[in-house]
Protein backbone atom coordinates (compact mmCIF):
# COMPACT_ATOMS: atom_id res chain seq x y z
CA UNK A 1 0.00 0.00 0.00
CA UNK A 2 1.10 3.57 -0.64
CA UNK A 3 2.48 6.05 2.27
CA UNK A 4 -1.04 8.18 0.98
CA UNK A 5 -3.06 4.93 1.72
CA UNK A 6 -1.54 3.99 5.05
CA UNK A 7 -1.99 7.23 6.35
CA UNK A 8 -5.69 7.80 5.39
CA UNK A 9 -6.13 3.93 6.66
CA UNK A 10 -4.00 5.49 10.04
CA UNK A 11 -5.73 8.20 10.45
CA UNK A 12 -9.67 6.65 10.13
CA UNK A 13 -8.26 4.08 12.87
CA UNK A 14 -7.22 7.08 15.37
CA UNK A 15 -10.49 8.83 14.52
CA UNK A 16 -12.48 5.50 15.31
CA UNK A 17 -10.75 4.69 18.43
CA UNK A 18 -11.62 8.39 19.60
CA UNK A 19 -15.20 6.89 19.93
CA UNK A 20 -14.49 3.95 22.13
CA UNK A 21 -14.99 5.70 25.45
CA UNK A 22 -18.56 7.35 24.62
CA UNK A 23 -18.97 4.10 23.64
CA UNK A 24 -18.47 2.26 26.37
CA UNK A 25 -20.31 4.99 28.41
CA UNK A 26 -23.39 4.34 26.63
CA UNK A 27 -23.14 0.86 26.21
CA UNK A 28 -22.33 0.46 30.24
CA UNK A 29 -25.88 1.85 30.68
CA UNK A 30 -27.57 -0.85 29.45
CA UNK A 31 -25.09 -3.44 29.10
CA UNK A 32 -23.25 -5.39 32.36
CA UNK A 33 -19.72 -4.20 32.32
CA UNK A 34 -18.29 -7.97 32.59
CA UNK A 35 -20.47 -8.67 29.51
CA UNK A 36 -18.96 -5.61 27.80
CA UNK A 37 -15.38 -6.67 28.64
CA UNK A 38 -15.93 -10.43 27.25
CA UNK A 39 -17.50 -9.20 23.73
CA UNK A 40 -15.25 -6.96 23.47
CA UNK A 41 -12.18 -9.69 23.75
CA UNK A 42 -14.33 -11.81 21.65
CA UNK A 43 -14.55 -8.56 18.57
CA UNK A 44 -10.75 -8.62 18.92
CA UNK A 45 -10.59 -12.88 18.22
CA UNK A 46 -13.23 -12.58 15.61
CA UNK A 47 -11.86 -9.48 14.16
CA UNK A 48 -8.40 -11.63 14.24
CA UNK A 49 -10.34 -14.12 11.86
CA UNK A 50 -11.67 -12.01 9.34
CA UNK A 51 -8.38 -10.38 8.73
CA UNK A 52 -6.84 -13.48 8.34
CA UNK A 53 -9.58 -14.50 6.31
CA UNK A 54 -10.58 -11.43 4.27
CA UNK A 55 -8.28 -8.19 5.19
CA UNK A 56 -5.74 -8.89 1.99
CA UNK A 57 -8.71 -8.42 -0.03
CA UNK A 58 -9.31 -4.74 0.00
CA UNK A 59 -7.93 -1.67 2.01
CA UNK A 60 -11.41 -1.33 2.98
CA UNK A 61 -12.03 -4.47 4.41
CA UNK A 62 -8.67 -4.03 6.32
CA UNK A 63 -9.68 -0.71 7.54
CA UNK A 64 -12.64 -1.87 8.58
CA UNK A 65 -11.94 -4.76 10.90
CA UNK A 66 -8.66 -3.06 12.30
CA UNK A 67 -11.20 0.26 13.25
CA UNK A 68 -13.73 -2.41 14.77
CA UNK A 69 -10.98 -4.35 16.71
CA UNK A 70 -9.15 -0.72 17.83
CA UNK A 71 -12.76 0.45 19.05
CA UNK A 72 -13.14 -2.90 21.34
CA UNK A 73 -9.40 -2.67 22.21
CA UNK A 74 -10.20 1.15 23.72
CA UNK A 75 -13.73 0.21 25.19
CA UNK A 76 -12.21 -2.27 27.01
CA UNK A 77 -8.83 -0.35 28.54
CA UNK A 78 -12.04 1.99 30.36
CA UNK A 79 -13.05 -0.61 32.44
CA UNK A 80 -9.81 -1.94 33.06
CA UNK A 81 -7.78 0.77 33.99
CA UNK A 82 -10.88 1.60 36.25
CA UNK A 83 -10.55 -2.21 38.27
CA UNK A 84 -7.04 -1.67 37.74
CA UNK A 85 -7.34 2.23 39.45
CA UNK A 86 -9.52 1.02 42.25
CA UNK A 87 -7.54 -1.58 43.78
CA UNK A 88 -4.98 0.93 44.26
CA UNK A 89 -5.32 2.44 47.89
CA UNK A 90 -2.37 5.18 47.11
CA UNK A 91 -0.36 6.40 44.63
CA UNK A 92 -2.86 6.13 41.94
CA UNK A 93 -0.27 8.40 39.41
CA UNK A 94 2.08 5.74 39.77
CA UNK A 95 -0.32 3.03 38.83
CA UNK A 96 -1.99 5.13 36.01
CA UNK A 97 1.60 5.53 34.90
CA UNK A 98 2.19 1.53 34.97
CA UNK A 99 -0.75 1.22 33.12
CA UNK A 100 0.45 3.67 30.37
CA UNK A 101 3.64 1.61 29.94
CA UNK A 102 2.16 -1.39 30.00
CA UNK A 103 -0.08 -0.13 27.29
CA UNK A 104 2.81 1.49 25.51
CA UNK A 105 5.19 -1.72 25.67
CA UNK A 106 2.48 -4.71 24.62
CA UNK A 107 2.01 -2.05 21.35
CA UNK A 108 5.48 -2.28 20.61
CA UNK A 109 5.54 -5.86 21.36
CA UNK A 110 3.19 -6.72 19.02
CA UNK A 111 4.64 -4.47 16.25
CA UNK A 112 7.65 -6.46 16.86
CA UNK A 113 5.54 -10.07 16.58
CA UNK A 114 3.61 -9.01 13.59
CA UNK A 115 6.73 -8.01 11.50
CA UNK A 116 9.37 -11.07 12.20
CA UNK A 117 7.51 -12.20 9.05
CA UNK A 118 7.48 -9.56 6.77
CA UNK A 119 6.03 -11.75 3.66
CA UNK A 120 2.50 -10.96 5.17
CA UNK A 121 2.14 -8.67 7.45
CA UNK A 122 -2.07 -8.47 7.27
CA UNK A 123 -2.03 -12.30 8.15
CA UNK A 124 0.47 -12.01 10.96
CA UNK A 125 -1.66 -9.13 12.41
CA UNK A 126 -4.88 -11.60 12.25
CA UNK A 127 -3.19 -14.32 14.33
CA UNK A 128 -2.47 -11.61 16.65
CA UNK A 129 -5.60 -9.80 17.24
CA UNK A 130 -6.75 -14.22 17.34
CA UNK A 131 -4.24 -15.00 20.24
CA UNK A 132 -4.76 -11.81 22.28
CA UNK A 133 -8.03 -11.95 21.78
CA UNK A 134 -8.52 -15.91 22.75
CA UNK A 135 -5.64 -15.40 25.62
CA UNK A 136 -7.81 -11.78 27.18
CA UNK A 137 -11.25 -14.08 26.80
CA UNK A 138 -9.71 -17.11 29.02
CA UNK A 139 -8.60 -14.80 31.49
CA UNK A 140 -11.28 -12.83 32.08
CA UNK A 141 -13.32 -15.74 32.19
CA UNK A 142 -11.26 -17.55 34.98
CA UNK A 143 -10.90 -13.94 37.10
CA UNK A 144 -14.33 -12.22 36.36
CA UNK A 145 -16.02 -13.68 39.59
CA UNK A 146 -13.20 -13.04 41.87
CA UNK A 147 -13.94 -10.44 44.55
CA UNK A 148 -10.94 -8.04 43.33
CA UNK A 149 -13.29 -7.79 40.39
CA UNK A 150 -16.85 -8.48 41.63
CA UNK A 151 -16.14 -5.74 44.21
CA UNK A 152 -14.96 -3.14 42.11
CA UNK A 153 -17.68 -3.83 39.25
CA UNK A 154 -20.19 -2.72 41.29
CA UNK A 155 -18.53 0.73 42.31
CA UNK A 156 -17.65 1.02 38.23
CA UNK A 157 -20.93 0.43 37.72
CA UNK A 158 -22.48 2.37 40.81
CA UNK A 159 -20.47 5.92 39.18
CA UNK A 160 -22.12 5.95 35.48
Amino acid sequence: MSEHAFSVIFAFNAACGMIGPALYLKLSRVIPVPSIILGCFGIMAIGGLVMLSFGSLSPFIFAAVAATTTVAVIIVRVPGANLLLDQQVGDTGSAAALIQFSATLMGAAGIQIVTLNSGDLIANYGILLIVIGAICTTLWLFVRNRSFVTDNIVHLTNRL
